[in-house]
């Protein structure tokens, strides 16, 4: 009689004339990456949508991790990105998420997904609290490129301690807006050199400051300043 081997489970079953196999199956890490639309009075052009595609193809080469890139433009969404579910999919068909990042326009208060204010078109107080954590791991990290996300300082949470607290994962986010160029190396406004029809396109905050650690719940303290650069978080 053949052996009965669980892939990816170290439990097997075999008769007492057969050698007992285990067999080990890694599962690959599953990124999501989002990009919001360009703007009206600030079109950012490709510039969301290539940073998410060059942050893509890193994940992949340095983890060989599977990802999704897909255009959010509403808060619907963004939600279903951040629980795992592509546009349209059932929840129960969501898979499970290593890490989100989103790409796109922001202020402290609001992500601004969509290129308009009307209602459930952006990330804000009206809505945010409806966001959950969906299939992300326990282990997954958020990353907000987007300006001013981490900014406290108009002396309410900003809207990435908000997210922390609310899908109870930590959360990283800029506390200055956001410029594009052809490197990952926090040079500052003064010193990009952008090139805005090309990649690698990489968007990194003007004051040339680390991203601040916006921690899960049962963490909360000191908020830790950390930045990976182009390598996974």
């Amino acid at each position: 009689m053949a052996n009965y081997v669980q892939v990816g489970q170290s439990r097997t079953s075999a008769t007492t004339n057969t050698q007992r196999a285990v067999v080990k199956v890694g599962v690959r890490p599953f990124y999501v990456l989002m990009y919001g639309e360009p703007g009206i009075r600030k079109n950012a052009g490709k510039v969301f949508q290539w940073a998410a595609e060059t942050k893509a193809r890193e994940l992949e080469e340095q983890e060989n991790a599977e990802t999704r890139v897909t255009p959010v433009t509403n808060f619907e969404e963004f939600k279903a990105a951040i629980e795992g579910a592509a546009p349209g999919t059932p929840p129960l068909l969501a898979r499970a998420v290593s890490g989100v990042y989103f790409f796109g326009h922001a202020s402290s208060q609001a992500i601004f997904v969509g290129e308009n204010a009307w209602a459930g078109t952006n990330v804000d107080l009206s809505n945010v609290f409806g966001l959950t954590p969906g299939n992300l791991r326990k282990s997954a990290n958020v990353w907000l490129y987007c300006c001013n996300a981490g900014n406290p300082a108009s002396g309410m949470p900003c809207i990435a301690e908000l997210m922390a607290d609310i899908v109870r994962r930590d959360v990283y986010a800029f506390s200055s807006g956001m410029h594009y160029q052809n490197s990952p190396e926090l040079r500052g406004l003064a010193l990009a050199k952008p090139l805005k029809d090309r990649k690698p396109m990489y968007l990194v905050p003007d004051n040339g400051k680390p991203a601040t650690l916006f921690p899960k719940p049962e963490s909360h303290g000191s908020k830790e300043e950390k930045y990976i650069g182009p390598e996974q978080p």
